[in-house]
């Protein structure tokens, strides 16, 4: 259901707009988020609201090109790619501005 709503959501939004660039969700390293706040903030269905969104994202759309941080965060197992679970390291953030200058790039 929350796929369905951020799918019409999104489809509106991208009908009322032009040129815009759409950078999916980071994923969470759990295991890093201290226990207080796991349960509120992190212990959510990201995961599958990303799968549910990815088919509608993800085809090449010049107008509105996606950028999926998703699978970049999510594969980063480092210990230094994240000190929370939530927030990045320096240079994973400097990987997702250079996908998004490499995007810029492409579709501008």
């Amino acid at each position: 259901k929350a796929v369905d709503m951020a799918v019409g959501d999104i489809e509106s939004f991208l009908g009322l707009a032009h040129h815009t660039t759409y950078v999916s969700m980071c994923s969470y390293q759990t295991e890093k988020v201290p226990l207080p706040y796991r349960n509120a903030t992190h212990n959510s269905a990201a995961g599958v609201i990303y799968e549910g969104l990815l088919p509608y994202l993800a085809p090449r759309n010049e107008s509105h090109p996606f950028i999926d941080v998703f699978q970049l965060t999510r594969a980063c197992h480092m210990d230094n790619c994240s000190y929370d679970g939530g927030h990045r390291s320096r240079y994973v953030n400097r990987w997702k501005a250079q996908l998004l200058l490499n995007t810029l790039c492409d579709v501008g």
